[in-house]
């Protein structure tokens, strides 16, 4: 026994050692690709005489007093979307995407709270480099909807949209009191599904009001010639554009004034693994500028909400507000209709012990009124029969003989 704990133990120290060697050489690859795409960015910049810029994002562990006013991003989509890996990718883009699972991963709505500084690059004859912007994020991720899972039991096995949406209002009510933007997040790997737009339809109703855009994620190898035909694509789909409110055809001429379509994407870890350093950094130029693209939007106020849009207007706050005034009502009701309840018990209990007191009472039967009652002053009729009787057979009467 003692040999096969000692090769036991051997054996969980390879694999240890093993999964800590692979973490290195993956590391080292993600490094190399990151040097080479610094460089070649470099290169680039020199030759264009510009550079937009840097983003950097780090998160906010402790509460911190700020004069800034978060901007709250909702996150929302059907399971295994890809929602908690752009929110990491947000704060990290060098960060490899998490295995692939069957089920969702989120199960309770989780805000990411963040910093976000963007510093200009320092042209040339600038006397002092640009001062930077600092913004104060607030990313919500949302479980995934249209999930069935058999790990949950009973009414929770379908996570449907009106219990994500619920959940979505508890959280909501207690830190966020505005939304800045709402991003649908998409997964259009094989094109446009008609799951996503139905998926996108309910959270369209539930959430209509504040600015919304669309994310699409896994999109760390399409180039921006792709993504523009991606784009194009999902633009032209009837479905989406009349749950929009938008005509059946995108204009010829001039802005769509179709949602904002943004991308994203995450470093793929089969390619760190084969040590492929040009498409490791190929697609770390692709994340670096689809999450600067990601970050310039969402920092940009809306024209029309600029200070953004109160969750208490939102369809889905407001039915729930309805259903919790409901409650209120019965809760105030239930006393009087509980004292209403107790009275009509007494009257059926008193009416049930009076018939049980005339069913106990012995049962007089009355003559008719023109039967006077008897008394005992005048005989009866078998009375008067068994006198006539016991005068006519009294032996002591003598009869007469024949």
């Amino acid at each position: 026994m003692a040999l096969g704990a000692r090769q036991g133990g051997k054996t969980e120290g390879m694999e240890q050692q093993h999964a800590e060697d692979k973490a290195i050489a993956c590391q080292s690859v993600i490094d190399e690709a990151r040097e080479y795409c610094a460089a070649k960015k470099n290169r680039r910049a020199l030759r264009a005489q510009s550079d937009p810029g840097q983003w950097t994002v780090v998160r906010q562990e402790t509460e911190t007093a700020s004069v800034l006013d978060p901007l709250n991003i909702i996150l929302v989509g059907r399971s295994r979307a890809g929602k908690s890996t752009a929110s990491k990718v947000v704060v990290d883009p060098y960060q490899p995407a998490a295995p692939m699972s069957f089920y969702s991963q989120t199960r309770e709505p989780f805000l990411h709270k963040l910093e976000a500084t963007y510093q200009p690059t320092t042209q040339e004859g600038e006397a002092a480099p640009p001062v930077p912007s600092t913004y104060r994020l607030q990313i919500m991720d949302t479980p995934g909807l249209c999930e069935r899972s058999s790990t949950l039991s009973g009414a929770e096995s379908a996570r449907d949209n009106a219990i994500i949406q619920s959940l979505i209002g508890t959280f909501t009510q207690t830190s966020v009191k505005k939304i800045h933007l709402v991003c649908y997040v998409c997964s259009f790997e094989s094109g446009v599904s008609n799951d996503d737009v139905q998926a996108i339809g309910q959270l369209v109703q539930d959430l209509r009001g504040p600015p919304m855009c669309l994310l699409v994620t896994r999109c760390e190898k399409k180039a921006p010639r792709k993504c523009a035909e991606l784009e194009k694509q999902i633009r032209s789909v009837p479905e989406l554009r009349k749950m929009f409110g938008l005509e059946n055809e995108p204009p010829l001429d001039g802005p769509d004034p179709f949602p904002k379509i943004l991308f994203i994407g995450s470093i793929n870890m089969e390619d760190v693994e084969r040590n492929d350093v040009h498409t490791v950094s190929a697609m770390i130029e692709i994340i670096q500028n689809s999450r600067a693209a990601f970050l310039q939007f969402v920092t940009t106020p809306s024209p029309d909400y600029p200070d953004g849009f109160s969750v208490a207007k939102l369809p889905a706050i407001k039915r729930i507000e309805r259903k919790r005034k409901r409650r209120e009502a019965m809760k105030k009701a239930q006393p009087q209709q509980q004292l209403q309840q107790q009275q009509q018990h007494q009257q059926l209990q008193q009416l049930q012990q009076h018939q049980q007191q005339q069913h106990q009472q012995p049962h007089v039967r009355h003559l008719p009124s023109h039967h006077p009652p008897r008394t005992q002053s005048s005989p009866t009729l078998l009375q008067r029969f068994l006198s006539i009787w016991s005068s006519i057979c009294d032996p002591h009467i003598d009869h007469p003989k024949k």
